[in-house]
């Protein structure tokens, strides 16, 4: 927590009087105060940020980008199956809008997660702000691997229970969902449930390799962004070095 004097001067409280920082808000507000005092060349150093702290980001890191699991469990399949015309929107057949729009209502969460994530990389200043980066993002993408790895595995596992004599047992529903479930060819009840399991089981296939794809385009896109904070994190040092040495001489 920090707090400024009488001389406008950073003050950053550590240890025991320190309040743990629990979401996203409180680690955006911890790392940009100590971005400005190492900014403003206070004296910081890297063991600064103790285990706890690294836990606690990589804590906060981890359930930002996993907070919409549930949300991609559900709606992916959906926004699959509304692209290829499968299912309906608001009781008619979905246009370029719809489709567009139920994508981004599926990943919104994890837009949101991205932006507020990849915009904290402006405040490495120097080895501690750097450290509570590293300990986010590695959080972050741990999350966003696991995220992708998990609905992967489960995507295809529904895929596998979808099957004619699943559909069989709630033929009505998926008759009702489908909007061209009329016009079907087929002759008998478990023909119609064949046809149906054909069109359904990709949707699941589908959303499995998204998940996946999203998962590791996301934890590359956050290790790139990691790797740059640590080049800009070396150029400092040198930079403050070259100054220190003018300075002595």
């Amino acid at each position: 927590m920090a707090n400024n004097n009488s001389n406008n001067e950073t003050v950053i409280q550590t240890g025991a009087g320190r309040e743990k920082a629990k979401n996203i808000v409180d680690a955006h507000a911890e790392i940009s105060r100590y971005s400005v005092l190492e900014m403003n060349g206070g004296e910081t150093h890297e063991r600064m940020f103790a285990w706890d702290q690294v836990i606690e980001f990589f804590a906060i890191g981890f359930k930002i980008f996993f907070a919409g699991f549930i949300v991609c469990l559900f709606l992916v399949p959906t926004a699959v199956a509304v692209n290829f015309g499968l299912l309906n929107m608001y009781g008619g057949i979905p246009n370029i809008y719809d489709k567009i729009f139920i994508f981004i209502l599926a990943f919104s969460m994890t837009f949101g997660a991205i932006v507020i994530i990849l915009q904290m990389a402006k405040f490495v200043e120097g080895p501690v702000t750097y450290k509570m980066l590293k300990s986010l993002y590695t959080g972050a993408i741990s999350s966003s691997l696991i995220k992708g790895i998990v609905l992967f595995i489960l995507f295809q596992f529904m895929a596998t229970l979808i099957t004619p004599e699943s559909v069989m047992a709630h033929l009505s529903i998926f008759l009702r969902l489908l909007p061209n479930a009329n016009e079907l060819a087929a002759s008998t009840p478990y023909e119609l449930a064949a046809v149906i399991v054909g069109i359904i089981k990709p949707v699941f296939r589908i959303s499995a390799t998204i998940m996946l794809v999203y998962g590791f385009m996301a934890a590359v896109l956050l290790t790139v962004i990691l790797i740059k904070s640590k080049i800009k994190l070396k150029n400092i040092i040198k930079k403050q070095a070259f100054i220190n040495k003018n300075v002595t001489q």
